[in-house]
Formats: C-alpha cells, structure tokens, sequence
C-alpha cells in the first residue's frame, strides 16, 4: 500500500501501476517464478518488490529473462549457498541488511525500506524538475508504515 500510494503521489498515473498479492498458502514465500508470470499478464517494464525478495535467485532469473527490470526493496537476509551470501540477479538491489550497505538501522522493516525508497525517488524526481505541483508530502504515509513495522 505505501509504495503504491507513494508512487501514485509522485506522478504514476494508476494505469501506470499494476500490483500482485500473492497468497503464501498458494505461491510459497518470496518472488517466484509463478509469482512473476503472473505479474507478466499485466505487461509490465519494471517489477518492484516489497518487503520480499533478497533469497529470491530463481524468480529475479525469470523476471530479467523475460526482460523485465527489477528493483528488490526488502529487509529480509540474503540467501546463503554453502555459507556463501547469494544476491538474486536484480537491477538494483535496496535492502539494509545485505553485504556491505552502510545503513545504520539494519532493524528496518520492509515497509520503512519502501519508504526510503519512496524518498530517494523524490529527490531525484526534484532533482530533475519532474515533480507534479505541489511537490508531494510522502509523510502522509506514515500512518502506513508505523502500522507496518
């Protein structure tokens, strides 16, 4: 809901926007291949997690294949492979708790790193002029993102 929201604020039209909420009983835990051709019949550019995704190496494979970006936003500690820390093949990867990110709270929950997220694009959104007016206040969110903490 916050990322959604708070890419809606700064200037996705909805159409822009699709989402999937897996059911975990059906789908298991993490970006899965089933997971991602069901986002595919939406026809999207770019698939963002939330709060999932860091252990996901073969559904972050199946998204790239089919020739998607994907932005892993997530909190959850990366897989680990004969004691070695595998990353999944993301275009980029935000995620405190993964190998050498100098974040200080390593104990944020995967909605806060959505936020963050959510705050980086707005300054880069700032930084280039392309924010709608008036600029959006993202702190209407926060309601959202103590309740999912």
């Amino acid at each position: 809901a916050v990322m959604l929201r708070g890419l809606r604020q700064l200037g996705a039209a909805p159409a822009q926007l699709g989402y999937v909420v897996p059911d975990r009983a059906v789908h298991g835990y993490g970006l899965t291949p089933a997971i991602v051709d069901l986002a595919l019949a939406q026809r999207p550019d770019l698939l963002v997690t939330v709060d999932n995704g860091i252990a996901s190496v073969a559904g972050v494979a199946h998204a790239r294949a089919q020739g998607l970006k994907v932005l892993v936003t997530d909190h959850h500690l990366p897989a680990l492979v004969d004691g070695e820390v595998v990353l999944p093949p993301a275009d980029a990867i935000v995620n405190p708790n993964q190998p050498g990110c100098g974040f200080e709270s390593k104990a944020l929950a995967g909605v806060g790193v959505a936020f963050y997220v959510l705050l980086g694009l707005r300054a880069e959104l700032r930084s280039r002029g392309a924010l709608p007016e008036p600029e959006p206040r993202l702190d209407g969110l926060l309601d959202l993102v103590a309740l999912g903490t």
